[in-house]
């Protein structure tokens, strides 16, 4: 397996893992390897589902040289059905179609490219449900 396939098909990074407290039941992402609330170290791994709605975001006119390719887009802040809340770019949807409170699921998508033949890195990025 070349080095490439090993880092596409590992599944933790095509899924949301975080932690979650046996003791005081307070999930963390990124996982955490001791509760910052109650100091347990006995945190159990879950996979979090994906799906959300979007709480406020804003569209990115100017983007950095490693994402030129994708501007503009837009970022925003999306809770998921967990109660946890990430900051992600939000994809496949138009501007007359992005509104606060819209549901939205999970998607990997490309992030950026080293090189004309390099390392493709990807990453988690919401999008409206199919």
């Amino acid at each position: 397996m070349s080095i490439a396939d090993y880092w596409r098909l590992e599944a933790p990074r095509f899924r949301l893992e975080a932690t979650k407290c046996t003791n005081c039941d307070k999930i963390y992402f990124p996982p955490k390897r001791v509760c910052p609330i109650c100091n347990n170290d006995e945190l159990i791994h879950m996979d979090l589902s994906g799906r959300g709605r979007l709480i406020t975001f804003t569209k990115v006119e100017k983007p950095a040289v490693e994402f030129e390719y994708m501007g503009p887009y837009y970022v925003g802040i999306v809770e998921l059905e967990e109660g946890i809340r990430i900051s992600a770019s939000i994809v496949d949807v138009a501007e007359e179609q992005i509104k606060e409170g819209m549901p939205l699921e999970l998607a990997f998508r490309k992030y950026y490219a080293i090189g004309d033949e390099g390392i493709v890195y990807y990453g988690y990025k919401f999008r409206p449900p199919l």
